[in-house]
């Protein structure tokens, strides 16, 4: 400890005398910047050092107490485990897990699956993205077959709350909505892979939004997904800088298009200022598709509850054979 401190006076020290020595003109600012950046590393070097030794020392003082005490402590966690405190026995077997008693671990994760139990009783049963953490956790804990199975039929059930709340929202958009809805689909089909009518109505609805797009006299981009605007296919717009021509309340992004300076940007005869990313924006309304440039228009996805999650639901693991 006593040298790392020393190293660091002795740093701030060379850092004082050339900031001194700076200020009067009497060195070069090339000498200058090399003094200060051998000071930062110093100081760098000084403070992991520092740290490291901070942290040796925090191991050998939890493994020394445990030593003296182990017969005290491994009694108390037994005592607040069968007084049902099993928050508290899991805080005091964790502290000093890292003495490695294989006592202490086995107190631990006693402790913590009776926690996690005794938790998930009382979780409202809509609460599917607590529980299937739960019981997930509980297998990795345990690796008991139980909890498999468990972790199976919760990630199920909230797979089934979520597709039957995601087909209420499709079917409160209107008809018309085809990118919207083609998108919602399009989730649906991560849902449940092997329902076949999701995919017919996905197929459905993407290919009267292209039949749209080949009216017009502008090209998508994203039948690939390549392009980074091209993730905002599906979702609505809320708001768009400038005049446009259309509703906002009823406005879709169905696609992306390049345009380069001086090509078509609208029926009018107006032309791209530069080279540019254009939204293809199609009002349902109106069922007209116009070109914004990306960079004026502001969009939300019209299922924001669900499109972070869909997709995140963690694989429950197989039933052994």
């Amino acid at each position: 400890m006593l040298r790392y401190a020393a190293i660091i006076v002795g740093a701030l020290a060379l850092g004082v005398y050339v900031l001194v020595l700076a200020a009067r003109g009497n060195i070069s600012g090339r000498f200058r910047t090399v003094s200060l950046v051998l000071l930062a590393l110093f100081l760098l070097l000084a403070g992991i050092g520092l740290y490291t030794t901070q942290t040796r020392y925090s191991v050998q003082s939890v493994q020394e107490e445990y030593s003296s005490r182990q017969g005290e402590i491994l009694t108390r966690i037994s005592e607040l485990y069968s007084q049902e405190d099993y928050s508290r026995a899991r805080e005091l077997a964790e502290k000093y897990q890292r003495v490695n008693d294989p006592r202490l671990d086995a107190w631990y994760r006693r402790s913590r699956e009776a926690e996690l139990t005794e938790r998930i009783d009382t979780l409202p049963d809509t609460a599917y993205e607590e529980r299937l953490a739960i019981w997930e956790e509980l297998y990795k804990l345990t690796s008991k077959e139980e909890y498999a199975t468990r972790l199976r039929d919760a990630r199920s059930t909230w797979r089934k709350s979520q597709e039957e709340l995601l087909t209420k929202r499709i079917n409160a958009l209107p008809s018309k909505a085809l990118a919207q809805k083609a998108l919602g689909y399009e989730l649906l089909m991560e849902l449940n892979p092997g329902r076949v009518l999701y995919k017919q109505r996905h197929r459905a609805y993407v290919q009267q939004m292209e039949a749209r797009i080949q009216d017009t006299p502008w090209s998508n981009l994203c039948a690939s997904r390549t392009m980074d605007p091209c993730r905002h296919v599906g979702h609505r717009v809320e708001s768009v800088q400038g005049q446009t021509g259309i509703k906002v309340q009823t406005a879709e992004i169905c696609g992306v298009s390049w345009r380069p300076k001086g090509t078509l940007i609208s029926r009018d005869g107006q032309t791209a200022p530069e080279n540019g990313t254009y939204f293809l924006v199609h009002d349902w309304d109106t069922d007209m598709i116009v070109l914004i440039n990306t960079a004026y228009v502001r969009v939300s996805h019209p299922y924001p509850d669900l499109s972070t999650r869909l997709v995140s639901i963690p694989n429950a693991p197989q039933q052994s054979q």
